[in-house]
């Protein structure tokens, strides 16, 4: 399958709470959908498989709408 690269554009505070610390969560999204995942400026740039970029992008888009609503992000909100 062929790689593709896609981009979500989050604020930097989003971004810190999303990739948790260490980046125990970013990891895990990595881990499970076998993608790669770098922070860039404002944005977060995904790389992998169509589908499977996908899936992280959209992930990743909940996770800022839980952070834009005042929400931290806790490992089992990761997990779900």
């Amino acid at each position: 399958m062929s790689e593709i690269e896609t981009v979500v554009s989050l604020s930097a505070q989003e971004m810190k709470e999303i990739f948790g610390q260490l980046d125990e969560n970013v990891k895990k999204i990595e881990k499970a959908l076998f993608v790669k995942i770098i922070a860039r400026g404002d944005g977060i740039r995904i790389i992998g498989d169509k589908v499977n970029a996908e899936r992280a992008k959209r992930i990743l888009e909940d996770l800022g709408n839980h952070v834009r609503k005042g929400n931290h992000i806790e490992t089992q909100n990761v997990d779900y």
